[in-house]
């Protein structure tokens, strides 16, 4: 089992700490997600998540990319995506075309937000 959690808190480090200042999209990407995260924050903290553990259930064998203030965790069937600014993740389930729980089911917008639970946490 891999550590996708390091790897996200150094890369999520250096979009906060260092890509907002060099860019203005990655700024726009930060304050949109930092609002979303004032609006909506509480919903997630309802959902926590272990980052480890979803991606090797949901995307084991994955490759990474970096889109819009998130990493994408892009396994066969789903993609983890994990925002790098306000700590929550999605599942998206490619055959379905809808995010789902962390048991695989579809669920509401409410339902389908986790947040990432900090290394002290897990």
């Amino acid at each position: 089992m891999g550590d996708a959690k390091s790897a996200y808190s150094d890369i999520s480090r250096d979009f906060v700490d260092n890509k907002t200042v060099e860019s203005s999209e990655a700024m726009r990407e930060y304050e949109k997600s930092k609002n979303r995260e004032r609006l909506h924050g509480d919903d997630w903290r309802q959902y926590p998540a272990n980052l480890n553990d979803v991606v090797e259930e949901f995307a084991a064998d994955h490759t990474i990319r970096y889109e819009h203030g998130k990493i994408i965790y892009s396994g066969e069937r789903y993609n983890v995506i994990a925002d790098m600014s306000a700590g929550y993740l999605r599942i998206y389930d490619k055959e379905k075309r809808a995010y789902v729980k962390l048991d695989g089911a579809p669920g509401t917008v409410r339902e389908t937000h986790f947040k990432i639970l900090r290394r002290e946490e897990m």
